[in-house]
């Protein structure tokens, strides 16, 4: 069972992640579908147009059911995935360290983060050759950035005021990924479901591909 570890931990990880796939999938047909029934009673026809009119009660549920919920579930998920994917990755190091007995363990390492004392064990404990994973790495790191943003400053990118909005450290950082947007005030929206499984999926790839790099020194 030891040495099947590996294994069992990329198939457990495979179905956790697809299960919150799946959740992802029904939350947002939930909310849609609440979108779509306060729309319609709202609904009325000017000059052969469907146009959406409601009063400031209406227009405060509006607001909550367009913007809040969609915005609140998909921070939320995105930080909770993250987490999910650091402890995933600690759980599979600490497991190494039992299995390997190396002298050096995780919690021995510099690092600013988790995610950079992960890589440092993996290439300099484990002495995995990381080279050909790097464009998923790279990716990791500017996901992480973006989290400790969601986390520690109210999801606002802007570090120092003196500087225009484009010439923030993070704004080149999130032109990299389409499905986010960030308004004039620096606050970072993440605008579509998408952004979360394609998140998930990144997942997936990278720790099967970690896995087959690591599975013949763990079995060895």
């Amino acid at each position: 069972m030891t040495e099947n570890y590996l294994q069992v931990f990329r198939e457990y990880s495979i179905l956790e992640l697809e299960s919150i796939a799946d959740y992802i999938r029904h939350s947002n047909k939930s909310i849609a579908t609440a979108q779509q029934e306060f729309d319609k009673k709202f609904e009325t026809i000017e000059d052969g147009q469907v146009v959406i009119k409601f009063d400031l009660e209406s227009n405060d549920e509006y607001s909550k059911l367009h913007s809040i919920f969609p915005h609140f579930f998909r921070l939320s998920t995105f930080i909770g995935l993250f987490a999910l994917f650091e402890n995933r990755l600690i759980r599979m190091c600490k497991k190494i360290h039992e299995r390997k007995q190396y002298r050096i363990k995780i919690d021995d390492l510099n690092g600013d983060n988790i995610i950079e004392k992960i890589y440092r064990y993996l290439k300099l404990v484990v002495n995995i050759e990381l080279n050909d994973l790097n464009t998923y790495w790279e990716k990791i790191r500017d996901l992480q950035k973006l989290r400790n943003r969601f986390v520690h400053n109210n999801s606002n990118i802007i570090t120092d005021t003196t500087k225009k909005l484009k010439e923030q450290k993070l704004y080149s950082i999130i032109k990299k990924f389409p499905l986010l947007e960030v308004t004039d005030y620096g606050i970072i929206f993440i605008s579509d479901d998408d952004f979360l499984l394609d998140f998930i999926q990144l997942q997936k790839d990278y720790i099967s591909k970690l896995i087959d790099k690591i599975d013949p020194i763990f079995r060895g």
